[in-house]
């Protein structure tokens, strides 16, 4: 996983900021400038498929947890499972963000 950010624009905008720090409802994640493990997945999307996803199958409804406020728990989950979440800042996905809102 990567960074989780606002778009650029939205970081110079100071009323959009304010509203951001008022309402903290966009989750942002950003854990340096180097590549490491990390343990959860906060504001991530889903695991992607494959084994990550077929060893978290173990859930009584059989499905896999997906994004906040479970990318915690996923994260929780997928170490105990054995496997390790990486970070890698240049993997970077932008939260749409509204200007007008």
């Amino acid at each position: 996983m990567g960074r989780v950010r606002v778009p650029p624009a939205a970081e110079r905008d100071p009323r959009l900021q304010a509203l951001l720090a008022a309402y903290r409802v966009v989750p942002v994640f950003d854990k340096g400038e180097n590549v490491r493990d990390v343990s959860d997945m906060y504001g991530s999307t889903s695991p992607s498929a494959g084994t990550c996803s077929t060893a978290l199958v173990i859930s009584t409804n059989g499905s896999v947890p997906r994004s906040t406020p479970g990318g915690s728990r996923t994260g929780r989950r997928i170490l105990r499972a054995g496997m390790r979440i990486g970070y890698m800042p240049q993997a970077l996905v932008y939260h749409e963000v509204d200007p007008q809102a």
